[in-house]
C-alpha cells in the first residue's frame, strides 16, 4: 500500500510540474503570436504547424544511433535487413537493458 501511495505521488507530482510548463509555454505562445501580428495583421499564428519536439536518447547522443543504423545497412551490403535485427544491433551497442525490448 505504501508503495502504491508514493508511486501516486510522484505521478500526481509530474502531472503538477508539467501543467505548471504549459501554462509558462501557454504565456510565451501568446507573446510570439502577438509579435507575429505586429508584423503581420492578416497572419493567423493557429495555420502554423507545431513542430514536434526532438526527445534525447539517454542512450545516444548526437547523430550516434542514425550511424549506426547507417553502417550496418551498407555491412549489409544490399542484403534485406529486418527492423527487429537492426533495433537488436542499435540495444546492443548502446548498452540497452533488456526489460526495453519490444518483442
Amino acid at each position: 500500500m505504501h508503495a502504491l501511495k508514493r508511486k501516486r505521488a510522484q505521478i500526481a507530482g509530474f502531472i503538477a510540474d508539467n501543467e505548471r510548463k504549459a501554462r509558462d509555454w501557454r504565456v510565451a505562445l501568446v507573446h510570439v503570436d502577438a509579435t507575429l501580428k505586429l508584423f503581420d495583421a492578416e497572419l493567423d499564428p493557429e495555420d502554423i504547424r507545431p513542430k514536434r519536439p526532438h526527445r534525447k536518447s539517454q542512450y545516444y547522443s548526437g547523430p550516434d544511433l542514425a550511424r549506426l543504423c547507417l553502417d550496418e545497412l551498407r555491412k549489409a551490403n544490399g542484403t534485406p535487413l529486418t527492423a527487429i535485427a537492426l533495433a537488436d544491433t542499435a540495444m546492443v551497442a548502446g548498452n540497452v537493458p533488456d526489460q526495453h525490448h519490444v518483442r
